[in-house]
């Protein structure tokens, strides 16, 4: 893993190594340090031990659940820190979402591995309808480089969402509000 020096004056976090760290000394840091005084690139490795260490079928169920957590809040700070568009910040956290939903199952309501709140969020950042979204689809070679990107960026935050149908209920409107969605995929850049 690379060394990390001068995490800031704020957060204290401790020069080099991150993997040698105990998990909890790093579930502390995260929840206390602010993202600002961390900076972007402290919080995208984080993101990516944790996101590793969640994979790791030689931990404990409970063990890899708080890695998967220390990910997902390292996404969030990542994107408080860095100033850029927040459907790219959140597609991070889409796929660990996603992830956590597919290896632990689902959770409580409005939590971490809710899929329903995960579609949700999801399509509320979106913004747009499946009928809008598939009309600016038709056209988009010709696009102007930021619709373009628009497009991908809803394309990658579907793309997340892919498999998680069957987590909600057969009767919930959203799956199929979902379908529709994820119909689209094939047609975005």
């Amino acid at each position: 893993m690379t060394e990390m020096m001068g995490w800031g004056d704020n957060a204290s976090w401790p020069d080099g190594d991150l993997s040698a760290r105990p998990l909890g000394e790093m579930e502390a840091m995260a929840s206390r340090s602010e993202p600002q005084a961390v900076g972007a690139q402290v919080w995208e490795t984080l993101r990516e031990l944790g996101s590793g260490r969640m994979r790791q079928n030689d931990l404990a169920a409970a063990t890899r659940l708080r890695w998967a957590r220390l990910a997902l809040l390292a996404a969030t700070r990542k994107a408080e820190a860095a100033t850029g568009d927040a459907q790219a910040a959140l597609t991070d956290a889409v796929y660990l979402r996603a992830a956590m939903i597919r290896t632990f199952g689902t959770g409580p309501t409005g939590g971490d591995r809710d899929p329903a709140d995960l579609v949700r969020t999801v399509l509320h950042t979106i913004g747009r309808s499946p009928a809008e979204v598939a009309s600016a689809a038709v056209g988009w070679r010709p696009a102007s480089p930021a619709d373009m990107l628009g497009l991908r960026r809803i394309k990658n935050l579907l793309t997340g969402l892919k498999g998680l149908d069957a987590y909600l209920d057969q009767a919930d409107p959203l799956r199929e509000e979902m379908a529709v969605w994820l119909s689209l995929i094939p047609r975005l850049p």
